[in-house]
């Protein structure tokens, strides 16, 4: 006679309800981390509007102040002060275009983030003339 102990066979979790289950499960994980990231994504953007209650003014900004900019890295951040000492200070935003490497993509993704003065203003170009 031999001892021969009986095999144990668990069931197969693959196959049945539990399949199904773990499908539901990570499904609904998945969907629900993907309509997260877009929000946070969004979050991020308005994040970065009240962000730019610190704008870096373009007339004094070191390139290291320029380079926290979005999308200016230090070629970038060198070329406006390079510009800014060679043809004189701003004196509109607009006035980037005169930079290389700088169109009107680049400067409407950095007219949230900057000013031109000490004014706190962004010297956005005004149709209404002051007086006096």
């Amino acid at each position: 006679m031999t001892d021969q102990k009986p095999q144990i066979r668990e069931p197969d979790w693959t196959a049945g309800a539990a399949k199904w289950a773990a499908v539901a499960v990570l499904g609904s994980a998945s969907i629900y981390g993907m309509g997260w990231s877009i929000l946070a994504w969004q979050n991020r953007e308005e994040a970065r509007a009240i962000e730019a209650e610190r704008r870096i003014d373009l007339n004094t900004a070191s390139a290291s102040e320029l380079e926290l900019l979005p999308d200016v890295g230090p070629t970038l951040a060198a070329r406006i002060v390079d510009d800014r000492e060679q043809l004189g200070p701003f004196q509109s935003i607009d006035d980037l275009d005169r930079v290389e490497g700088v169109g009107p993509r680049t400067i409407a993704g950095l007219r949230a983030f900057v000013l031109v003065g000490n004014d706190g203003s962004t010297a956005e170009p005004s149709n209404a003339s002051g007086g006096g």
